[in-house]
Formats: structure tokens, sequence, C-alpha cells
């Protein structure tokens, strides 16, 4: 959980992944990871609904492909400080009427 905003309602929020999102799909395998992503989403979308009444907001977010060691720091990626900022403006940037919704770091909405 974050710390309350000033206005009051409080967030909660899922870091996932690209690999939730079956539209991206353009490779397979790694079932066991894309599995566990989309339930992670399905989660966060259930607790959106379930948390709205209770003035909490629930954000499910994507780092981007960061230069980590899991992607061999790629050069395609981001840096990891560039994600940070992109998901905290996105955390800063929810809301009860934003709730549920998958962001990539950039502000993207995603498909899910």
């Amino acid at each position: 959980m974050t710390s309350p905003p000033q206005s009051g309602w409080e967030s909660h929020n899922d870091d996932e992944s690209h690999g939730v999102n079956w539209r991206d799909n353009t490779s397979s395998s790694s079932y066991g990871y894309r599995m566990s992503k989309v339930a992670l989403s399905m989660a966060g979308k259930s607790l959106s609904h379930d948390l709205k009444p209770q003035g909490i907001a629930v954000a499910i977010l994507h780092p981007g492909l960061v230069q980590t060691r899991m992607t061999n720091f790629t050069a395609n990626g981001i840096t990891p400080k560039v994600s940070v900022r992109g998901l905290l403006t996105r955390i800063d940037e929810l809301t009860l009427e934003n709730t549920g919704t998958f962001w990539h770091s950039n502000g993207e909405v995603l498909p899910w």
C-alpha cells in the first residue's frame, strides 16, 4: 500500500509486465510466468471493484522493459530510474475513476 494521498483516499498497486498482455503475445513458452501475470492482473481488477466503495484505488502497473539482469541489461530498455519515475507518476495519477486500469510506466493504457 502506498501512503494515502492528500485527497484522503488510499491506493494499492500491483507491479505487472507485458507477459499478461495476450494481444502482445508474439512468442510462446514461459507459460507459468505468463499465467502468473494474468492471475495477478485479474486479482488487481477484482480488488479494484471490491475496494472502490471503500475509497481505495488499485493500479495495475507495467514497469517497461527495464535494463536489469532479468533482461540481460538490454540496450532497448529503459533505466531503472526512468521506470521508477514513470511508475511514481502513474501512482500519483491514480484515482477512483481510473482504478483497475493496466498502465505502462510511460502512461500508455495497456489492454489485457
